[in-house]
């Protein structure tokens, strides 16, 4: 009984039709991506398995013998519907999985979504989160626009047409101060212990709604807050602080993730939380969006309980 080609068929087929087409071995394995001697043992293998001379070799190259000749069709067929196959299979596996384009600020992308990513691979295994970062002031008009289905952020409120909003969590701010600071030695700060003293604040755009509460909150009190610095992120706000630049509100999810340089104070008085909220667009219809989201108010009430 004749020995049936083993699972390397299809490799040695493609060996075969190449240095058909080549009339070499050295040039087939340059488009192959492997060796010459790989792929003529290749050949000479499918050659032994099949009991069938496809190839006559000589010094300047190879060429084919009738045998070769009359299945080198069959050998092309057989690579052309293997490449097919697989080139099908990789557009099938892409098309089960359904891509749900979001946009998050960055506190998002560190605290949230990274657990929440494989929750979902677990509730809504046929679904993949494509994720684009945005500072809260951007994400409404990239949500309008269409370019995200869900908008993961820092909102407070939010009055747009056609914008629902779910609240995930709420976190209280946290003061800190430079290590050496005197407010650092102070068992308990009030508004008046700050009120001359200069602020590192993100950028409005940030987090709107944070800013606008910490200019009241401050204004409440008496006075006008002195922003000396105003960076993009919360790490940044950190890192000033760190360098003596100022004080500054945190999240309290942040005192994780700051330097020795730093000191969190307790601070007598009421401070603006923080808030962490998901917002979506009433205007387009998308049920499979909706599911996440609920999947993300499920997570967020059992990992990340709200403050009230």
């Amino acid at each position: 009984m004749r020995k049936r080609p083993d699972g390397k068929l299809f490799e040695a087929l493609e060996a075969f039709a190449a240095a058909s087409d080549e009339r070499s071995l050295s040039k087939a394995a340059r488009i192959l991506g492997c060796s010459t001697p790989t792929v003529a043992s290749m050949i000479t293998r499918l050659e032994s398995d099949l009991g069938v001379r496809l190839l006559q070799r000589t010094a300047r190259g190879v060429s084919l013998t009738p045998e070769g000749e009359a299945l080198l069709p069959k050998a092309r067929s057989v690579v052309r519907l293997a490449s097919e196959f697989e080139r099908d299979a990789v557009t099938v596996s892409r098309e089960a999985i359904r891509e749900i384009p979001i946009g998050a600020v960055e506190a998002c992308l560190f605290q949230f979504l990274p657990d929440f990513m494989r929750y979902l691979d677990q509730t809504l295994p046929g679904v993949r989160l494509s994720v684009t970062l945005y500072d809260t002031a951007d994400l409404v008009a990239a949500l309008l626009a269409g370019e995200i289905s869900i908008a993961f952020g820092r909102f407070a409120e939010l009055s747009v047409r056609g914008i629902s909003l779910q609240l995930l969590s709420e976190e209280p701010s946290v003061l800190i101060v430079p290590r050496d600071h005197p407010l650092s030695r102070r068992k308990i700060v009030t508004w008046e212990d700050v009120r001359d003293e200069e602020w590192i604040m993100t950028l409005p755009r940030v987090n709107p709604g944070y800013a606008a509460a910490f200019v009241r909150a401050c204004r409440t009190e008496g006075f006008e807050p002195r922003v000396r610095h105003r960076p993009e992120t919360i790490q940044h706000q950190i890192a000033y602080v760190a360098c003596r630049e100022g004080i500054a509100l945190i999240p309290e999810s942040y005192l994780s993730s700051t330097p020795d340089a730093v000191r969190a104070v307790t601070f007598e008085g009421p401070l603006p939380s923080i808030r962490m909220s998901a917002a979506v667009s009433r205007l387009r219809s998308d049920p499979l969006r909706d599911q996440v989201l609920q999947e993300a108010i499920r997570f967020a009430s059992e990992k990340t309980p709200s403050r009230q």
